[in-house]
């Protein structure tokens, strides 16, 4: 697939050259390009002749096509949700071949190496990888990875401030997520995930600050947290 150049020699004085194709069929068209279209080995030749129409030995000149690696192997698509701390993308080269890894635009190569994808964004972006045989030189046809960072989900609804009386009897606390969203409730420490929503304790006079957020289902994202303040306060 490579563009061929008209193979070339040098003639010696005032002679000219004289070229002939694999079957030593006189080319009378000048120097032949070769063709790149099919995986093979072809052998040319070229002499030079004098201005009385004598004629030398011929050159031998070969032309070998090699052929193009695969794809490498790779996961074609990535996910990640807004904010995520992104790896550097992979994929796998075989045999003895080597990556060569390129930017969104498909044809600037990125020479230090596997790209590590930007999530300050939402949105889908691709980036390309190739591998090319060390012996030969080919680079075969890129594979293309697309990553994409979704959105966060808002912070659920709840009622963000609370007050029994001391010793009163508490209900677990309460948030409305979105449809298609869980609720991901934590303990006062704000990153301690919680099975369920908790029930305060009122034994004791104290302001205490619970944590929720929600969880889209499809993506697994998940959204700021609101904090919710329970004061329980002393009985008369």
């Amino acid at each position: 697939g490579d563009v061929a150049s008209a193979l070339s020699a040098t003639a010696s004085g005032s002679n000219a050259l004289v070229w002939y194709d694999e079957n030593q069929i006189e080319i009378t068209a000048g120097a032949p390009s070769p063709s790149t279209a099919t995986v093979t080995s072809l052998t040319y030749y070229v002499a030079q002749e004098t201005s009385t129409g004598c004629e030398g030995p011929k050159s031998t000149i070969t032309v070998t096509v090699s052929d193009l690696p695969s794809k490498p192997s790779a996961t074609t698509a990535i996910e990640y949700c807004k904010g995520d701390v992104a790896s550097a993308l992979s994929a796998t080269a075989s045999g003895s071949h080597t990556l060569v890894w390129y930017d969104t635009d498909g044809t600037t190569e990125l020479t230090s190496g596997a790209p590590t994808p930007s999530t300050a964004s939402v949105g889908s972006t691709d980036y390309y990888v190739a591998q090319k045989n060390n012996t030969t030189g080919c680079e075969g046809p890129q594979e293309t990875i697309t990553v994409t960072v979704n959105a966060l989900p808002v912070a659920p609804n709840a009622t963000t401030t609370l007050d029994y009386c001391e010793g009163a009897t508490a209900s677990a606390l309460v948030a409305t997520p979105l449809a298609n969203h869980t609720l991901v409730w934590y303990d006062t420490d704000g990153t301690t995930v919680l099975s369920s929503a908790p029930t305060p304790s009122t034994s004791s006079v104290v302001t205490t600050q619970y944590y929720v957020a929600q969880k889209k289902t499809s993506t697994g994202c998940e959204g700021p947290q609101v904090t919710i303040t329970v004061t329980v306060v002393a009985t008369p």
